[in-house]
């Protein structure tokens, strides 16, 4: 009898983040292309390294964890949000400040 070792499909670190075993790929990530509507066949088709199995291990995962998993979901969507405002805001207030120098430096060519 030949002896053959089985990775667990899913594993849990000790910050308490999900993989699927064998792999640096998060459930979190699985759960996100799965919420995005893609079936189990096109994430695995996006991730070729991922065996089905896994895919479908870390979506049972995620439905046993949803409400953690959704919540941090929309947290790091929140996060992304605020990020992309602040990064408006700045550029906005980067124009403003590029406009304000252009008319004073126009204010400065009349006056010379």
């Amino acid at each position: 009898m030949v002896a053959t070792a089985v990775l667990s499909p899913v594993v849990v670190d000790a910050d308490g983040i999900a993989w699927i075993g064998g792999t640096r790929f998060k459930v979190l990530h699985i759960a996100i292309d799965h919420r995005m509507g893609r079936t189990p066949q096109a994430i695995q088709e996006a991730h070729p390294h991922l065996a089905l199995f896994q895919i479908y291990a870390a979506l049972s995962y995620y439905y046993a964890h949803q409400d953690d998993f959704d919540t941090e979901i929309r947290r790091a969507e929140d996060l992304y949000r605020a990020g992309w405002e602040a990064q408006q805001a700045d550029s906005a207030h980067q124009s403003h400040v590029k406009a304000l120098q252009e008319r004073y430096q126009a204010l400065q060519d009349e006056s010379a």
